[in-house]
């Protein structure tokens, strides 16, 4: 009793959009249930997902039987991050992917959910979200897919199985109970 849900501290939510309808949910529920909250989608295709995104929102209020949000506009944005083109690796996101397996036994697919975690973490590193430090990642999945990829073949992603280097990064990651 009197303990304050733990999303409430969310002041931004970002995942991969390859599709729109992850970031759709995002956008509905953070204006639902996390109003002070911004979502940003992390775009790994070419899709024009602004428009995608906004249509899927209203889609989804009228399902639920909500409003649709009426800052709409300021809620959400879109960060394309597609590299050489969707679903193929992006070279330069292998560090990125690597440093969350190592450190956090986290894997993610070079295609979609790693390239996004890439660009994010890009984006905090130059100050996207201006000094926040109550950002939730949403890990939308993909990791299956690695076992079902030519990885080694496309010469990058390639994770040794050496013990792990001590953390560099002030992200920590929480599970609520």
């Amino acid at each position: 009793a009197g303990r304050i849900p733990f999303c409430l501290f969310f002041l931004h939510v970002a995942s991969a959009t390859g599709s729109g309808g992850t970031t759709a949910g995002l956008v509905l529920g953070t204006s639902l249930f996390l109003p002070q909250a911004k979502a940003t989608g992390l775009g790994v295709d070419t899709d024009p997902f602004e428009e995608i995104v906004s249509e899927l929102v209203k889609e989804a209020a009228g399902l639920v039987g909500q409003p649709v949000p009426t800052d709409m506009d300021s809620r959400f944005r879109i960060i394309y991050h597609v590299g050489a083109g969707y679903a193929i690796p992006n070279a330069e996101d292998t560090p990125y992917i690597e440093e969350l397996a190592r450190q956090e036994g986290i894997l993610l697919d070079p295609v979609y959910t790693g390239k996004a975690w890439a660009k994010f973490l890009t984006l905090v590193k130059e100050g996207y979200f201006d000094g926040q430090e109550h950002i939730a990642f949403v890990h939308t999945g993909g990791a299956a897919a690695l076992f079902a990829m030519e990885l080694g073949k496309r010469g990058n992603f390639i994770l040794p199985l050496d013990s792990p280097p001590p953390r560099q990064n002030k992200l920590h990651f929480v599970w609520p109970a």
